[in-house]
């Protein structure tokens, strides 16, 4: 069983603590999907309404590039957060 799900002494656990990190964690993710999103949404309507039709590649690929390093960033801050803890560290990274 993983760390952040198993039991600590004093009969608590951290699997409460853990959920809440990750939906926080998630939460975060969904804004950033949902952001890029809306500037895809946006960008494509622009394109449609154009003539001729022409979708702006360089917005697109700004968008994308700043989701992709979003997205590296986040996945950096769940490793973090969820990391082996030391065999110093009592309460584990969760703390």
């Amino acid at each position: 069983m993983s760390f952040h799900l198993s039991p600590i002494t004093k009969g608590k656990g951290n699997k409460a603590q853990a959920r809440a990190i990750f939906a926080s964690l998630m939460g975060e993710f969904g804004i950033a999907i949902f952001l890029f999103f809306v500037v895809v949404g946006l960008l494509v309507i622009q394109a449609n309404l154009s003539n001729p039709v022409w979708l702006n590649e360089k917005l697109l690929l700004f968008a994308l590039i700043l989701f992709l390093l979003y997205t590296v960033y986040w996945v950096v801050k769940l490793f973090r957060a969820f990391r082996r803890p030391n065999e110093t560290e009592k309460g584990g990274p969760l703390i």
